[in-house]
């Protein structure tokens, strides 16, 4: 009996989502002097950060502010991305093409007494 010879076929596979590298410069600053501008010394630290497919949800990063409060992340995705602070509750959409999120905290007065 002769061997049976099997080859496989080529298959296309269809192609994705083109992805590229979007990048998100998120600098988180308490403005303590109250002057509406992040100043040297006013970087929060250690505040985490989310990124995520803004299309289907995935998490593709996450990191924390550093010294000055910046959180630099490169990603690749196919559209634009979502950055994530969730200790402020903030969240933004940065395009494909990249953006510098700027978070300025302003000043509150705190109460006398907590309760």
């Amino acid at each position: 009996m002769p061997p049976i010879l099997v080859r496989p076929l080529p298959t296309p596979t269809p192609p994705g989502p083109v992805q590229q590298i979007v990048t998100a410069d998120l600098r988180v600053s308490y403005d303590a002097n109250d002057n509406s501008a992040a100043d040297p010394g006013e970087g929060v630290v250690g505040l985490p950060v989310r990124v995520y497919d803004d299309v289907t949800g995935a998490l593709l990063a996450q990191g924390f502010t550093d010294d000055s409060g910046r959180a630099v992340v490169s990603v690749a995705a196919a559209g634009p991305i979502r950055v994530v602070v969730p200790y402020l509750s903030f969240e933004t959409t940065v395009p494909s093409g990249g953006a510098t999120i700027p978070v300025l905290i302003s000043p509150r007065d705190l109460p006398d007494q907590i309760p």
